[in-house]
């Protein structure tokens, strides 16, 4: 972690004193090849105001990407605060020093989120932490204040809710509403800000309003599913108009799948060929090894902005998934 942390303070003070320069001091070549490319994708989505998401299991060049992308960006998501197996959030160290290089960067600006999963060790997007955490009112305020909390003290400018497998189930909606109301209740009293996500599936509800809605415009082929791109403009199309009523932000996502026998996600950097570009998607594939490979480039999220913005009656904003 030390050396990480000594890393990260070269870039940012190298970065802060020449601005938005390229980075070259990179021996691999998979590593820039993927900063360059992500650099386009964030350059392509300039208008509609990027926020992009870092990840703490990810490499070290996101870091890079940052610092090189300053300029462009209108928020990060640091991915991700999660829970333990008894509800107790946790946000795992490297999570911890992005958000304190960011803050200490002269030139890295734009507001920093803490993003929390419904995640534990043992199961990604647990329903049954939620049921646990989001009980009764007492419960809901309880893991509330201990998401402010842990914003607060690691400095963080807002706060981002990521809670997924919800299901159908009414009433775990209507608590996860009520916990909803007393976040931004506190968020606001400690001038944080509140993003909440939601998946393609959700049901039109009432929703609180204050917070930015996040809509999840990806994944709508991938696992479990026959070959084809993470959106087509189709989709793009429905979810501008479900969603309508909350004039959401709407999250879009880079790399793709290489689909067979097994389904595999790919990130930019893993990508070894330029596809041919589908007209009902703007998304790019080809064949390789037996795999139909489907993966999404800087004009593909450009041409999926564009559509999500002329079937929006307001100016919209674009956040990325992922940076590497």
């Amino acid at each position: 972690m030390k050396k990480l942390i000594n890393f990260v303070l070269a870039v940012g003070l190298a970065f802060s004193l020449s601005g938005c320069q390229k980075a070259n001091n990179s021996s691999n070549s998979e590593n820039k090849h993927y900063v360059v490319s992500q650099e386009a994708e964030i350059k392509a989505l300039k208008k509609y105001h990027p926020y992009v998401w870092t990840v703490y299991w990810g490499k070290n060049d996101h870091l890079i990407s940052l610092y090189q992308n300053s300029g462009n960006l209108s928020g990060i998501g640091d991915f991700a605060a999660y829970y333990t197996s008894s509800g107790k959030i946790f946000l795992p160290s490297q999570a911890e020093a992005l958000v304190s290089q960011a803050k200490a960067s002269t030139s890295l600006k734009c507001p920093v989120y803490l993003t929390v999963v419904n995640d534990t060790a043992k199961e990604p997007k647990s329903q049954g932490l939620l049921e646990k955490i989001l009980k009764d009112t007492s419960s809901q305020t309880k893991a509330a204040k201990a998401i402010v909390s842990l914003a607060k003290k690691n400095g963080f400018s807002g706060v981002e809710i990521d809670y997924e497998n919800l299901g159908q189930a009414s009433s775990l909606w209507q608590k996860f509403l009520a916990f909803e109301k007393i976040l931004y209740s506190l968020c606001q009293k400690d001038k944080l800000k509140l993003r909440v996500l939601l998946e393609p599936k959700v049901s039109k509800l009432a929703f609180p309003a204050g917070p930015t809605y996040v809509v999840m415009c990806y994944n709508l082929y991938g696992y479990s599913t026959k070959a084809g791109p993470k959106a087509d403009y189709a989709f793009l199309e429905q979810m501008a108009k479900k969603f309508a009523y909350l004039k959401p932000d709407y999250a879009l996502a880079d790399g793709g799948f290489a689909f067979g026998k097994n389904v595999t996600p790919l990130t930019p950097s893993q990508i070894q060929k330029k596809g041919s570009r589908d007209a009902k998607s703007g998304a790019l594939h080809y064949q390789k090894g037996g795999k139909t490979v489907w993966y999404a480039d800087s004009q593909t999220l450009k041409l999926w902005a564009n559509r999500l913005q002329k079937n929006s009656n307001y100016s919209i904003k674009v956040s990325l998934w992922r940076l590497e």
